[in-house]
């Protein structure tokens, strides 16, 4: 934009700083200094994401020294033509510019899929690029057993893992998020305190829908809450006895609440 470059300026150096904010936004700070009298001036840009502020840096620092004056040393009278290119910022990450790769652990509970509410861990990782989240989980979750008669019964755990797509909507440090999606896996029955247990796996399908919040501690971990409905594909039952007693039969929809933690680690 100058047609030389800025270290050839005379009267003025520039002092850039652009680090990243809570809620995954980005803040330019841009200092200009008089070498003459050592007079700093200051001004602060918020932006999305850091391309767009380093863009935005290269204009600023252009139209100081152009309203300043500041003139350099001449190069054979002949100035360097204006650059067509934009100016080249990457990350050092070799992603997208406000692509991230979170890491999330979560605790799980669940009421409906399983005999009773039920509990348990979960681990994911996700594509997050600014508003949008992909999201991939899997979670093991038990809940206690479940009686029939005085011994008989079963117990039963829940493996899946599943896709979700969220939006976030920032809002300062909190972001509000609204996830749809689906879960596969199986539910595992084995009998107890019957002649002949066996343990079965059976298929387990649900869509998913959820709401939430994100609360960003760090630049890189975030906690994280949401809350939503299950619903089933199939509703097998679950029996003993020569299928004369039903043990289990998961609700027509079930509720299930994730909490936990979100590290920016890639």
């Amino acid at each position: 934009m100058l047609g030389r470059p800025v270290a050839e300026v005379a009267g003025l150096d520039f002092d850039v700083d652009i680090a990243e904010q809570p809620g995954h936004r980005w803040r330019l700070r841009l200092a200009t200094i008089g070498r003459a009298d050592g007079v700093k001036r200051s001004r602060e840009i918020d932006g999305s994401g850091c391309l767009q502020l380093a863009d935005a840096a290269a204009v600023a620092i252009a139209m100081s020294i152009q309203s300043s004056g500041a003139s350099a040393p001449a190069r054979n009278n002949v100035p360097a033509p204006p650059s067509s290119e934009p100016p080249q910022v990457t990350t050092g990450t070799g992603r997208p510019d406000g692509l991230k790769v979170p890491l999330s652990a979560a605790a799980l509970a669940d009421s409906g899929a399983l005999p009773h509410p039920g509990i348990g861990l979960g681990l994911g990782a996700a594509l997050a690029w600014r508003r949008l989240r992909l999201i991939g989980e899997a979670a093991f979750l038990v809940s206690p057993e479940a009686r029939v008669t005085d011994n008989g019964g079963g117990r039963f755990r829940l493996i899946v893992g599943a896709v979700l797509a969220c939006l976030e909507r920032p809002a300062g440090p909190v972001g509000i998020l609204g996830c749809a999606g689906g879960e596969a896996g199986i539910v595992q029955a084995e009998g107890i305190g019957i002649n002949r247990p066996r343990l079965q796996n059976v298929p387990w399908g649900a869509g998913r829908l959820e709401v939430g919040f994100t609360l960003r501690l760090h630049t890189t971990v975030a906690l994280f809450i949401r809350g939503g409905a299950a619903v089933p594909l199939s509703r097998p039952t679950f029996t003993i006895n020569n299928d004369t007693l039903a043990v289990h039969r998961s609700d027509v929809v079930t509720v299930r609440l994730t909490a936990g933690a979100l590290f920016d680690l890639f």
